[in-house]
């Protein structure tokens, strides 16, 4: 898919040079960054999910960095990584 999108000139030179930094064309490391934001998107949606049908409310500021230390551990302790 063709995506067009206007960034503010620092945040451009930055991309610009991280894609070089990379190796990689600043498409691709667009749509990287594109897929990873979702993944962080999903990822809290579904903590949220969880906590919802747990009774809770109220979602403390650190639960996304909570769920996540625990998919690493779970990632070190050879688990799979559970698609979102």
């Amino acid at each position: 898919m063709r995506l067009t999108v206007n960034l503010e000139d620092d945040l451009g030179r930055d991309v610009r040079r991280l894609a070089e930094v990379q190796g990689i064309s600043m498409s691709r490391l667009a749509g990287e960054a594109f897929a990873e934001y979702v993944r962080q998107l999903r990822r809290r949606e579904f903590g949220q999910r969880v906590l919802d049908m747990a009774g809770r409310v109220v979602v403390a500021e650190n639960a996304d960095a909570v769920l996540e230390e625990g998919r690493r551990e779970d990632v070190e302790r050879g688990g799979d990584d559970a698609r979102i």
